[in-house]
Formats: C-alpha cells, sequence, structure tokens
C-alpha cells in the first residue's frame, strides 16, 4: 500500500503570526498521527498570494504552494465546515478545507477526501485532504 499524499489547506487573518500558524500546523499533524506523511502542497485563497506565511509553511513542510479564486474554492465538493463570514468576506465557503482539495484536484487526483476538517486557532484555520 503506498503512502498517501497530502494537501495542507490554510487561512488566515493579517494579524496572524508565523509562530501560531506553525503551532496549528504542528498540533494538527502531531494528534493525528500525520506528521510523517509526505505533504506535496501547501494551498490558500488567492489574495494571499505571496504572503510570507504561506511561503514559511510551505518551506517547513518542503513543499510547493498554490492559490486559487474564490470560484475554483466556491465550486470545490466535499466541504465539511463552511462559514458564513468566509462567505461574506470572499464569495466561497470555505478556504482551508476547499484549498486543500483543490490542491489536489489539481494535480489530476479525482477524489481527494478531507482526512482533517477545518481545525482553528484565534486567527488560523487549516485543514488536511488526502488521495
Amino acid at each position: 500500500m503506498s503512502q498517501p499524499q497530502l494537501a495542507l489547506g490554510i487561512g488566515f487573518r493579517q494579524r496572524c503570526e508565523a509562530s501560531e500558524l506553525m503551532a496549528l500546523i504542528e498540533n494538527t499533524l502531531a494528534r493525528t498521527q500525520l506528521s510523517h506523511a509526505p505533504i506535496v502542497r501547501v494551498a490558500s485563497h488567492h489574495t494571499k498570494q505571496g504572503h510570507p506565511l504561506l511561503a514559511a509553511a510551505a518551506a517547513h513542510l518542503n513543499c510547493e504552494c498554490v492559490t486559487f479564486a474564490s470560484e475554483h474554492l466556491a465550486a470545490q465538493r466535499g466541504i465539511n465546515s463552511p462559514s458564513r463570514t468566509v462567505i461574506r468576506q470572499l464569495a466561497t465557503p470555505s478556504v482551508a478545507e476547499a484549498a486543500a482539495l483543490a490542491a489536489l484536484r489539481a494535480l489530476g487526483f479525482a477524489n481527494p477526501y478531507l482526512v482533517v476538517s477545518k481545525q482553528r486557532s484565534a486567527n488560523a484555520t487549516i485543514a488536511l485532504a488526502q488521495v
């Protein structure tokens, strides 16, 4: 059996510090026993393209970073935790969950699924999708 491939979806507020985001990522990976599975992509909303926090997360996980437009995120199937706030602000029901799923679909995987639904800290959200 081959090892699963994971994508990490990330959403965050502007006031989020790198230490907060990294702690959320590390604590979630440790809690779910996925710390050794390869994360192939970090993904987020296109408004975060080039943001230092995304670059730091991708560098920390040794993977590439991609972003997606609201329309692409809104079209993702398999979202577990839609947010009315995110719908109002970004016109998509999800950032972290949708970005994780979209990152794997963009690699040609037809049926990714969430292995970790949205996890939160004060200023960030993450989710993990797998194939």
